[in-house]
């Protein structure tokens, strides 16, 4: 069995068995301020699309949709989509981000390439990882627009150094870690992994290529997706935990708030700039909210039922934006806009 196939494995059986962990108590909110945009010429009914998602600077939503071999451009204003067909065959686009002169980046998980989109000239090239079989999954760039990404069946972290398409790769213990999703902390440069195999947290310090563990406690954890907030503190979704968590890598402590909903699968995660914890609850169909030092975690249910909330992102007007999988749909939150 691959990694790929091992991951979904991993969902389908904390779907099942998730057990609370303890943490604070969550409450319900109305639905009301999430709206619904279909993507056109989308997925079959019943046939679930994985979809990430980046904002670029315009406010234009880019995302992948990994099994229709492509990625998307929605304009809000315009209220237009635009889809794009990458060259190589069912190349698996997974992760995506956006460097600072707007080019878009994305992972290809099945043809172990890092693809590249030029929005001006709307042309694709890709970079092939040098270790072969690599898997990259998650993808993120930092402030000098080198794109980092982590490579599952590799055991790796690899960066592709901006200007070039030069890829250097930092070994992992296979025996002993994993690499699934992936952020690079604002301000100090540090690269931060989850360990969903592991039950870990990783970072790397790109000036030394030290790494260092944090073992998430908790009778069963599997963190999948990370984000840093305004403070340097590091937030993740714990799937088998039915959780986020919070780490202080200064002490290594941790605080853990639970979902409300069992078996929620706490899937993407973004943190904005007040320090607000956004979360997508694939199974329990909900975008979870925790406001900076909040001790309730808010919970809102998608209008279409069982849509699958996917990942997560910020407008550069505040705007939380998130992917359905289970839905041909993007979904946005008009009430968190500071307009």
């Amino acid at each position: 069995m691959s990694r790929w196939s091992a991951l979904d494995a991993r969902f389908v059986i904390a779907a099942a068995v998730l057990i609370g962990t303890g943490g604070l108590a969550c409450a319900p909110a109305p639905v009301e301020c999430i709206e619904e945009v279909d993507i056109p010429d989308g997925q079959v009914s019943g046939a679930d699309i994985r979809k990430d998602l980046a904002i670029d600077a315009s406010g234009r939503i880019w995302f992948t949709e990994l099994e229709l071999n492509r990625i998307g451009r929605y304009d809000p204003a315009a209220q237009v989509f635009t889809l794009f067909t990458i060259p190589t065959d069912d190349s698996g686009p997974h992760s995506i981000d956006i460097d600072s002169k707007g080019v878009v980046w994305f992972t290809e998980i099945n043809a172990h390439q890092i693809g590249r989109f030029d929005p001006v000239t709307e042309t694709f090239s890709e970079e092939p990882t040098p270790t072969p079989d690599s898997m990259p999954y998650g993808l993120a760039i930092d402030a000098d627009d080198n794109v980092w990404f982590t490579e599952m069946n590799a055991v790796k972290i690899a960066v592709l150094r901006s200007g070039t398409n030069e890829i250097t790769e930092f070994d992992l213990d296979p025996s002993s870690d994993s690499a699934t999703n992936i952020t690079v902390a604002p301000g100090t440069g540090m690269v931060w992994i989850t360990q969903l195999e592991r039950g870990q947290l990783a970072r790397l310090d790109p000036a030394t290529g030290q790494i260092t563990r944090f073992a998430v406690p908790g009778l069963v954890s599997s963190p999948h997706s990370v984000a840093v907030g305004p403070a340097g503190d590091v937030w993740f979704s714990d799937i088998a935990g039915n959780r986020i968590g919070n780490l202080d890598p200064d002490t290594g402590n941790f605080q853990f708030f639970s979902m409300l909903t069992f078996a929620a699968v706490p899937h993407g995660i973004t943190v904005d700039a007040t320090g607000t914890v956004w979360v997508a609850e694939l199974t329990a169909s909900r975008i979870g909210q925790l406001p900076q030092g909040g001790q309730m975690l808010i919970e809102r249910s998608t209008p279409t039922p069982s849509a699958g909330p996917y990942f997560v992102a910020i407008a550069p007007d505040g705007e939380v934006w998130f992917t359905e999988g289970f839905v041909s749909k993007l979904a946005h939150m008009p009430c968190t806009a500071m307009r």
